[in-house]
């Protein structure tokens, strides 16, 4: 009890002589030109003067006298004239002596002839900084990681109190109102105050906040306070303060990299003809790109494995193909495009027959050669992601009679004049039509021409196989192992992995499903926070190729995982004990956090062992963005919803009239 006791009195009061130099063998006070003797030896006073041992009270006590507190005018003036050597070597605590304190509240006092004269209280009256005035709060640490705090400042010890030793070198007295302690949190549902301090490539402790809030509060009158940017301001109307290229983001947006990059199994022909055509129908489910989804309430929804994915595109129309009607056929974002006719040496369909990707009858045009579209990663000499090739044989109503399957021609894929009379295909005396179409409806081979094009040639026996005789049209279905899923087959193996095909890549190159906006929401605001010594930064891994990351915020220039691997540290659970998660939300999986990552974390999901699995952070250092807050500077200010003459006092810089009365607001 006396402990705490004698703590709250080191947060209320200061002793006359707390800031002082040694001067050869001798402990001299900072402010010895200002004080007097002793407070039993004065005699009388001719000059603004201090008693030596005089009892002073510290920002939030209360007080009579703007001279009861300290630093008072008095300090302030003195301090002016003296170098950092008077106060410890560092320009913080000399800035804590040159920021007056007041005796007052944060409306001024009236005059004596004011109608509201008698309803001001001064027994509110409390020792702070005057509403409008600016005052620091530093952070120790070093300036790479603090890029405003000063050369002077490098040494600084934010919980050296200068009441525990008045001639320490480094002190600091401005969180003596506080009392910030060093020992862990621990997992608290109560915040402690914590020394705002940061060292490089270790996990700040998470209640510093706190710190800057209890002392804020006592120094400023009435309590308002609000950090100033980096321009000196608090100009909150400037929009534009975090500049970025929004365009860096669109790796999110997609769960394979197929709009940055050729795969390696897609000819260099279709992907450059293709590739404008991968998001040319979003009102209908034909695009490659992936919604982020809203979150409903504040629910937290993390990126997930791909896993083994089957895409389909299915070339039959959606509605009976009639003269003059337009062919609609479905898309998904694995088949964003229906795939394009090619058209043969020896042309099976009419200029004027719409959309010829299907068969379009059973007689004569009952073959169809096709462009294989670039999401599916196989050419003539690798087809290994083709699962199978169906026909959908439909009745002229629109209804399906059945689906068939499409076998390998099992030849050389040489197609002279097109697919119907090609003898290993639609002409091909060998297709057996006594089997059930399940086994055998049609026959396909995949071609890779003069040009590199690949094509997919497929046709139907002119001779149908039993049960579907009257068959009027068919679509084409492919089947095929989806780009970045878990199996897809590579031509040649990634660099994380070396097998083609063994139940696909290992994570690091496979895709991710988007998670949702508040997942990013909760790294990307970092980033308007820039300048806040306590606040690091998470990178952004891209759903197109979990190893590479989100472009234009980090100093890596290759913007991959390895690169920032290397201007980063691994997050440190145990600081905190708490995990990435477990700041943005208390819905984790995992019964002990600190001993169960659970399935999901604020990293890139990767089962690798090679990940961090908690995740990697840095400091602004490694951020290529300009600094947005100041790190030390604040301004004292009047808090929303209180009256105010000024908008320029208010702490959201905007005021509006309420009652007839003027208020600060948003």
């Amino acid at each position: 009890i006396r402990v705490s006791n004698d703590i709250k009195r080191a947060e209320q009061n200061m002793c006359g002589a707390e800031s002082q130099k040694i001067i050869g063998t001798s402990n001299v006070s900072s402010f010895a030109q200002i004080e007097a003797d002793t407070l039993v030896s004065v005699n009388n006073i001719l000059n603004p003067t201090l008693a030596k041992d005089a009892c002073l009270r510290r920002p939030g006590a209360v007080c009579h006298t703007n001279l009861d507190c300290s630093p008072n005018s008095l300090h302030a003036e003195q301090a002016d004239f003296f170098g950092i050597d008077y106060f410890g070597n560092t320009e913080a605590e000399k800035k804590f002596w040159q920021e007056e304190l007041i005796c007052g509240q944060a409306q001024p006092q009236p005059f004596l002839t004011s109608p509201d004269y008698l309803d001001y209280d001064i027994t509110q009256n409390r020792c702070c900084r005057a509403v409008g005035n600016d005052f620091t709060m530093y952070t120790s640490g070093d300036t790479t990681i603090i890029p405003d705090l000063g050369a002077d400042n490098t040494n600084l010890i934010t919980d050296r109190f200068p009441y525990n030793n008045p001639s320490l070198n480094f002190r600091y007295s401005r969180y003596a109102v506080a009392t910030p302690s060093r020992a862990g949190a621990g997992p608290l549902t109560t915040p402690v105050a914590e020394t705002p301090a940061v060292v490089n490539t270790s996990t700040p402790k998470a209640f510093q906040w706190k710190t800057f809030n209890d002392t804020g509060k006592k120094t400023c009158c009435g309590g308002g306070w609000v950090r100033k940017f980096a321009d000196g301001t608090t100009d909150w109307s400037n929009a534009s303060r975090l500049q970025m290229d929004v365009t860096k983001l669109s790796c999110l947006n997609y769960k394979n990299d197929l709009v940055f990059n050729q795969p390696g199994e897609v000819s260099d022909f279709n992907f450059n003809q293709d590739l404008n055509f991968v998001c040319r129908s979003p009102a209908d489910g034909g695009c490659i790109q992936n919604e982020v989804p809203i979150a409903s309430a504040f629910e937290i929804t993390y990126p997930s494995d791909v896993g083994v994915t089957i895409g389909t595109i299915d070339t039959t129309p959606l509605v009976p193909p009639a003269p003059g009607q337009p062919c609609e056929q479905g898309f998904t974002v694995d088949g964003p495009y229906a795939p394009r006719y090619f058209e043969n040496p020896v042309p099976i369909f009419l200029p004027t027959d719409n959309c010829r990707n299907y068969f379009h009858n059973n007689i004569d045009k009952r073959g169809v050669s096709l462009t294989l579209p670039t999401y599916i990663g196989a050419t003539e000499a690798q087809q290994g992601n083709i699962i199978n090739i169906q026909v959908r044989f439909m009745d002229s109503s629109g209804s399906e009679l059945t689906t068939g399957l499409a076998v390998p021609s099992g030849a050389a894929c040489v197609v002279a004049n097109n697919p119907r009379d090609n003898a290993d295909l639609g002409a091909n005396a060998n297709l057996d039509t006594t089997v059930p179409p399940s086994v055998e409806a049609a026959r396909y081979c995949i071609q890779t021409d003069a040009s590199g094009r690949t094509i997919l040639h497929i046709a139907a026996s002119d001779d149908p196989p039993p049960g579907i005789t009257n068959w009027a049209y068919a679509g084409i279905v492919i089947n095929y192992r989806a780009l970045n899923s878990a199996d897809y087959q590579h031509l040649t193996p990634p660099a994380c992995d070396g097998t083609v095909g063994v139940n696909g890549t290992t994570s690091c190159d496979n895709g991710m499903n988007p998670g949702n906006a508040l997942y990013y929401l909760t790294k990307l605001a970092r980033l308007e926070l820039l300048g806040v010594p306590q606040i690091y930064y998470e990178p952004l891994y891209c759903n197109s190729d979990r190893s590479k990351i989100v472009g234009g915020i980090f100093d890596a220039t290759s913007e991959t995982r390895a690169e920032f691997d290397t201007i980063s540290f691994p997050y440190d659970r145990s600081v905190n004990e708490r995990t990435l998660e477990e700041i943005y939300t208390t819905d984790f999986n995992g019964a002990n956090p600190l001993t169960d990552d659970g399935s999901r974390n604020t990293a890139a999901l990767d089962p690798g062992a090679a990940n961090e699995p908690l995740g990697r952070i840095t400091f602004q250092d490694e951020v290529v963005l300009p600094q947005i807050f100041s790190g030390s500077d604040f301004k004292c200010c009047i808090e929303l919803g209180q009256v105010t003459a000024d908008s320029t006092k208010c702490c959201s810089n905007n005021s509006t009239v309420i009652d007839g009365e003027r208020t600060c607001t948003l």
